[in-house]
């Protein structure tokens, strides 16, 4: 019991009994005061046990009623409210001066900061990282992740990781709840940022799920099996300078000209061996040439050294895939797409220039001079440490965070080459009318001038090589 509740008390005990002792009976006026002063007593004691009922149940009773699902993409759950009125809206006692309340107050949002610090919750449906948290500013960063089995049927539905920010009403909700119930996650697109709602579900029972992607944010797509595809990179809406734009290039990198890109995602990182020869065995087809059965180029059984000189930098799953055609890629998109349910595709020229350049207009996006060590190019000019590919994301990212877009393999885009710049680097050809597709980015073998941002190349569809690999985009954000 407070101090406040034990005063009331004592007040209501002595005022009633003097109100009808034997001395207040023959004074009217103070025994109708002191009956008053009980009266007064006896309301507030009874309104702050009732306040102090409240209070405690709303502790400690989960804050939403469990209904039957679909709810529709409009719909939500309510919060409850109240709901953590201990930390967020204490009352200020009746004998307490404004001074002690404050610090009171302070006292209990920084005890709340310093527990929901402390926790990482486990959900049922995944984990959920509190990575920044001010109950203040009414801010709290979260971070997600989806594991369960049970998850899984509904993964389409669902952003399988990233960084979302919610209010302090989400924020309480999540920490009253605790590990009782799985969390699903509602989100919103509004402008730049994403307005989240967390809705707490029973085991079994789902909810459709709208989610949407931030500019720079990392994610990957679930397949059929339960692993994950690619990581990905979503690439914001912008225009920029397509070209030549430092001058002393090829004629075929002109005219500069200015091109809008619309939002999009980006491979990360090239594909690599390890996910491009996953898919070669699900489905059985699309061996690179150095796997191929009866080639002359086969490292186990063919009489050509082409790739068999490039040692453990073929076969390491961690670097990237070479050896493949541009039908090889565009089968290993359509691949992913079924496994995923999203759109995935080569590029185009003008994405992959967009994406490689992030908002520079430099021969390279660090600068106009190659340097030293900061790329995966002929190694008298990049003098790096690789003598053929080097393992992806060896380098530093560019500013959209995408690893070697300079150097590592030519990239295979879905643009159809022309030796002077007339639309076609903003639009993909189709698998029947593919005849010279561009590449982009240089490769191990190239000069500092062959690995520059502006510059292109072409290969038959049907060419596979040492230096050619390619990374993916997705479109359907």
């Amino acid at each position: 019991m407070t101090l406040k509740l034990f005063i009331l008390a004592v007040l209501f005990v002595i005022s009633g009994g003097a109100a009808f002792s034997e001395y207040f009976k023959g004074h009217k006026f103070l025994s109708l005061l002191a009956m008053a002063v009980a009266i007064i007593a006896t309301f507030y004691l009874f309104k702050d046990i009732e306040e102090d009922i409240v209070r405690r149940s709303a502790q400690v009773e989960p804050s939403l009623p469990v209904v039957a699902p679909p709810l529709k993409q409009s719909e939500s759950l309510p919060i409850k409210k109240g709901d953590f009125a201990a930390y967020f809206q204490p009352k200020q006692d009746m004998f307490e001066t404004t001074a002690t309340f404050q610090a009171r107050r302070l006292q209990l949002l920084q005890q709340f900061n310093a527990e929901v610090k402390q926790r990482n919750l486990d959900y049922q449906a995944g984990v959920l990282r509190l990575n920044r948290y001010n109950a203040d500013t009414q801010i709290f960063a979260v971070n997600l992740k989806w594991q369960a089995d049970w998850v899984k049927p509904f993964s389409e539905h669902l952003q399988n990781s990233g960084s979302v920010k919610i209010g302090v009403k989400e924020a309480k909700q999540i920490y009253q709840e605790g590990s009782k119930k799985p969390l699903f996650i509602t989100a919103n697109l509004k402008g730049d940022q994403v307005n989240v709602q967390g809705v707490m579900v029973e085991k079994g029972w789902t909810y459709s799920i709208e989610t949407k992607l931030l500019p720079g944010q990392v994610f990957t797509d679930r397949l059929q099996d339960g692993s994950s595809g690619p990581e990905m990179v979503v690439i914001p809406a912008g225009q920029f300078r397509m070209g030549d734009i430092q001058g002393g290039g090829s004629s075929d990198e002109k005219p500069v000209h200015r091109v809008s890109v619309k939002r999009f995602a980006m491979g990360r990182y090239e594909v690599t061996v390890g996910e491009y020869l996953r898919f070669v065995r699900k489905t059985g087809s699309h061996a690179p040439e150095w796997m191929e059965t009866g080639s002359d180029y086969n490292i186990k059984t063919g009489t050509d050294n082409h790739y068999k000189n490039l040692g453990s930098a073929l076969t390491n799953e961690n670097h990237p895939i070479v050896g493949i055609s541009w039908h090889d890629a565009v089968a290993y998109a359509e691949w992913l797409s079924t496994q995923t349910g999203y759109t995935y595709r080569l590029p185009t020229e003008a994405e992959w220039e967009y994406a490689a350049r992030a908002g520079t207009d430099t021969k390279y996006w660090w600068g106009n001079d190659i340097g030293s060590n900061k790329a995966n190019c002929s190694n008298s000019y990049c003098k790096d440490r690789f003598e053929y590919t080097s393992p992806v994301g060896s380098f530093n990212s560019n500013p959209f965070d995408l690893y070697d877009t300079v150097g590592n393999v030519w990239e295979w885009t879905c643009s159809e080459y022309e030796n002077k710049y007339n639309g076609k680097e903003k639009k993909c050809t189709s698998k029947n009318r593919a005849r010279r597709p561009v590449v982009r980015d240089g490769s191990w073998s190239d000069v500092a001038g062959g690995v520059r941002t502006a510059d292109r190349g072409r290969n038959s569809h049907d060419y596979r090589d040492s230096v050619v690999g390619f990374r993916l985009a997705r479109i359907n954000l």
